[in-house]
């Protein structure tokens, strides 16, 4: 998959959605957000949900990754920590078809 992201402006407020999630995950997750977006050409299976790139840091070590909000949870979909993206496991029971390979376009 080639996803393209539109990012956010971290020192404005997101969308309201898109920044409840957001805000949602890094709790969950802990660390510092260094970037946020929103993916703009999700797979046609998801379209309607939220797909968010996430890229924070936590214990010096920096991650990357992709989140999909269903409108009733957000499930972390791949990440990515230095060694290649790689799909969740709760992402696979949750039934979501991976995003693999995938490539990341930065907007």
């Amino acid at each position: 998959m080639e996803a393209t992201i539109e990012l956010y402006d971290l020192k404005a407020p997101a969308p309201m959605m898109p920044g409840m999630a957001i805000n949602q995950i890094m709790k969950d997750i802990g660390g510092t957000l260094k970037q946020a977006g929103i993916v703009t050409n999700p797979p046609k299976e998801l379209d309607g949900h939220g797909i968010y790139y996430l890229k924070s840091e936590r214990g010096g070590s920096e991650a990357e990754s992709l989140w999909i909000d269903n409108g009733c949870e957000v499930t972390c979909w791949a990440f990515e920590l230095g060694k290649g993206w790689a799909q969740t496991e709760t992402s696979k029971e949750s039934g979501y078809k991976s995003p693999l390979p995938l490539t990341i376009n930065l907007n």
